[in-house]
């Protein structure tokens, strides 16, 4: 179609249909050209950047949580897909080309060795910079929540805001290549399953991830001060205290085989597990045995306030801002946070002690618990490390205590005495390590970490990271307030508070004057309205009706100097059209059309 004029139908429009029956993708600039008979062609003399994206069924949409040991939990995307699992994971239909009859091995192998190369070689479907590597210290994650899953904070991960990963984020990008692949009834193809082992037991030589310097690893958390590799029976060498990885199914009727890129070994450096083995075979010829090995698999849903073991979705407000417990009464602090926490107030403060710092990354996220600013800093003392700042303001005491102390108990997992340094200075409850350290005031939870890799080049961060952090916790103290003096949004909303919709309609919500303001649209079932993306610029967020049903929605606002949360509900109902029965919308539908691709090249 041309930029004005009269739209020119494309007759034939083919997309290489053999490779349809496999999920797909074709990016790249596209030239374009009509063909008349009789003609010569007349070619268009700009090109179209243009991604497409094949895939057989709507997003996985669980249940998260069954309700019976017997079925198996699944993700729930929130109907959508996120592209940036598209461009790390599907393959172009020239992959395809010949091996379709083998493609979900063939899909598998490439996955694996998609993650591998994440720590060897900068992958350029992400925006991420740096490369990423295991973390040694005591391994743990950056991305998920925790051992048995949950949300996977796969936008902040595409931005690569943190260097390490662990076995759980790496089982998480894992099950997200695994589960993406259905059929068109929208069932997982490989069965995918998150297993956790523990304890697991010492690692024979090889190289962990993001490690290729140390081929012959057996001792993996070297970032305590310890060395990669130890004689077997050495006492200083480290274990696994636990383990997890992906299983998948591959054949039907067969035993299911391990995915896992955490670790290698020494005689294959870069072939992770990718599909090849079953468990016993796995575990025997990574754990050393003559060291102890595992016991102990946990491999249904737990009877605990953990919903599924596995991949739950993907995250997209502030990480470890969990749920009150059923009965406990919510507190609100005498004092709040007032602090400017924008990027250049951030970067004033943290210039008074690093002048030459300056901000690499800035992510801020928003829900209904609270909102988090994560800034990435370079030039700290090289031109080239990093260290991240990390402020987040909860809605409220309690939910601040908890989150400090899910984030506190995955700092000290595995972590010995000596190597706990004092922080009795900060806030009122704090921990430090050489690498990080973190503490709760009031109702603002600080962390600020530097990546486990460069402790191998000396002990000087430790010293900068407790003077940082006093110079932080000296300006939240500073600039706290009462509640009632604390900063606000101050928004309203335009419109209703109850909208009344038929199924396969759009609405819109709008906030009236937002300002530089911080918004997220939160909803309390995603399976009956969804919503198609973030605020616009007239600071309106869209919604669309997916199946009958009410839904409350929560626009969830924070002020971007203080971090205040302000929420506005708005009700929603979701009715039939009048003489229609109720179906399912699927995003992400096979669409089978006819395309023409004249060229492109790959971005």
């Amino acid at each position: 179609m041309p930029r004005s004029g009269t739209p020119i139908p494309v007759v034939n429009f083919q997309v290489f249909a053999e490779a349809q029956r496999f999920p797909c993708r074709i990016a790249g600039d596209w030239s374009w050209s009509i063909n008349i008979t009789g003609v010569p062609p007349i070619n268009f003399p700009t090109t179209t950047r243009l991604e497409i994206c094949l895939v057989a069924s709507a997003p996985p949409q669980g249940p998260l949580n069954p309700g019976t040991p017997n079925t198996i939990a699944r993700p729930n995307f929130g109907g959508e897909y996120p592209i940036d699992a598209f461009r790390l994971f599907l393959p172009t239909p020239e992959e395809l080309t010949g091996i379709l009859q083998n493609a979900l091995p063939n899909y598998l192998v490439r996955s694996m060795s998609v993650i591998w190369n994440l720590g060897l070689v900068l992958n350029p479907e992400l925006n991420a910079t740096r490369l990423f590597s295991y973390e040694t210290i005591n391994g743990a994650p950056s991305y998920i929540d925790g051992y048995l899953g949950g949300l996977f904070q796969l936008r902040r991960f595409a931005r690569g805001l943190f260097d390490s990963l662990n076995c759980y984020d790496l089982a998480g990008l894992t099950q997200i290549a695994a589960c993406i692949i259905q059929d068109n009834q929208g069932n997982e193809l490989l069965d995918p399953r998150w297993i956790y082992c523990t304890p697991y037991g010492f690692i024979n030589s090889g190289p962990l991830f993001g490690w290729p310097q140390y081929p012959a690893c057996n001792s993996p958390f070297f970032g305590q001060g310890k060395l990669p590799y130890y004689p077997p029976n050495d006492p200083q060498r480290n274990s696994f205290g636990n383990h997890a990885w992906i299983e998948v199914v591959t054949q039907a009727g067969q035993q299911p085989v391990v995915l896992d890129a955490t670790h290698c070994l020494q005689a294959a450096p870069n072939a992770p597990d990718s599909g090849t083995q079953d468990r016993p075979t796995y575990l025997a010829s990574q754990t050393d045995h003559t060291r102890g090995q595992y016991d102990w698999l946990y491999t249904s849903n737990p009877a605990s306030r953990t919903s599924m073991i596995g991949l739950n979705g993907f995250g997209t407000t502030p990480f470890a801002l969990t749920e009150l417990e059923p009965g406990e009464i919510d507190v609100e602090s005498d004092l709040v946070n007032n602090a400017p926490c924008d990027p250049e107030s951030l970067l004033q403060l943290v210039n008074g002690l690093l002048p030459n710092a300056s901000i690499d990354l800035d992510d801020y996220v928003v829900g209904s618990k609270g909102c988090q600013a994560l800034l990435v800093f370079c030039g700290i003392v090289s031109d080239n490390d990093r260290l991240t700042l990390e402020i987040t303001n909860a809605r409220s005491e309690r939910i601040a205590i908890h989150g400090f102390q899910h984030l506190r108990e995955q700092i000290l997992n595995g972590i010995p005495g000596d190597f706990i340094l004092d922080s009795s200075d900060l806030g009122e409850n704090s921990v430090r390590l050489p690498s990080s350290v973190a503490w709760l005031r009031n109702s603002t939870r600080i962390r600020i970490i530097v990546p486990a890799k460069y402790l191998q080049d000396g002990p000087q961060y430790a010293e900068l990271l407790l003077q940082l952090a006093k110079r932080v916790d000296d300006y939240i103290t500073s600039n706290a307030v009462l509640p009632q003096k604390q900063h606000l949004p101050g928004v309203t909303l335009t419109g209703p508070k109850t909208v009344t919709v038929s199924i396969h309609d759009t609405f819109s919500l709008n906030l009236g004057s937002l300002g530089d303001n911080l918004s997220y649209a939160e909803l309390s079932s995603p399976g009956i309205v969804q919503c198609l993306g973030p605020i616009s610029d007239a600071n309106e967020f869209k919604f669309l009706a997916i199946t009958p049903g009410e839904v409350v929605i929560k626009l969830c606002v924070a002020h971007r100097g203080s971090l205040a949360v302000q929420i506005l509900y708005v009700k929603a109902t979701v009715k039939n059209k009048v003489g229609s029965q109720s179906k399912a919308l699927l995003f992400g539908h096979k669409h089978t059309f006819q395309a023409r691709k004249c060229s492109s090249s790959d971005v």
